[in-house]
């Protein structure tokens, strides 16, 4: 297999990190302050050593094989829903890696939820059914600027794969992600995943068994309190949920598909 060199930019980095784990060389637009889209290899996430930081005073002077440009969707949702014109277009669905000692327990007799900025990003990500939610049970909230909408703030990577994993369930209040990489790594680790009917989720969760969706919020208020009282089941739910994400979420057919994309674009 030939190693192309690529350029791209940080627009989602846990998206990033799981995209460079392709066996390729990335190189990374970067500002100083890393401004929105210029973020480099910043941040806590474990980049490999095939991930440059590229300044952007330097681009005209480095050699690439390929710039991103097409569109690739992450969900057959999107390719339905957007209309890309010309552009050429592949679906690649996520993929997704986990420490090995993250491991689903259940202990916490509450909910996790992990979303970025929910209180700036507001209806579309749900913070409105988020709140109705948690008033019904107990949900602890994860992500960036989490403490305003009453969460615990951000953890690391890592640290933040194994602390979910003590939790009873995965609530997922999100209107209009098409599918969160959050719902895959939860799903990964053994959760099971409560949450919106929406996009994407509704056939994950209807192939894997690995949880409920609705558009009615008392039912999932009804189900969260359900797996609360009986452990069993939310163990039972959440065993389907990693069968299911092991398979479809692999890692390793993630990178090959990225491969077989760029293969592609420079053919």
């Amino acid at each position: 297999m030939r190693r192309y060199r690529i350029l791209t930019w940080q627009v989602h980095g846990n998206y990033l990190y799981y995209l460079t784990q392709a066996p390729h060389e990335f190189h990374v637009l970067s500002r100083p302050g890393c401004p929105p889209g210029y973020g480099g290899r910043n941040g806590a996430l474990p980049w490999g050593d095939n991930v440059h930081d590229c300044p952007v005073e330097r681009v005209r002077d480095l050699d690439f094989d390929c710039v991103l440009m097409m569109i690739v969707h992450v969900t057959h949702y999107n390719a339905l829903m957007w209309d890309c014109g010309r552009v050429p277009t592949r679906v690649i669905e996520h993929g997704v890696l986990v420490p090995d000692d993250a491991r689903y327990t259940g202990e916490v007799a509450r909910g996790v939820c992990s979303i970025n900025h929910l209180a700036r990003r507001g209806r579309r990500l749900g913070a409105d059914v988020f709140e109705r939610w948690r008033e019904g049970v107990p949900i602890d909230l994860f992500g960036m600027d989490a403490e305003r909408s009453g969460g615990s703030g951000e953890l690391a990577y890592a640290d933040l794969m194994r602390a979910i994993g003590r939790y009873r369930f995965y609530a997922h209040p999100v209107r209009y992600t098409s599918l969160a990489l959050a719902v895959c790594e939860a799903m990964m680790i053994g959760l099971p995943v409560i949450g919106l009917g929406t996009t994407e989720l509704p056939r994950v969760i209807e192939e894997s068994r690995g949880g409920c969706v609705d558009t009615r919020i008392d039912r999932l208020i009804e189900v969260s309190r359900q797996l609360l009282r009986d452990p069993a089941e939310a163990h039972a739910l959440g065993r389907a949920a990693r069968a299911y994400a092991r398979e479809r979420f692999g890692i390793a057919r993630f990178a090959a598909d990225w491969s077989a994309a760029f293969d592609a674009l420079l053919a």
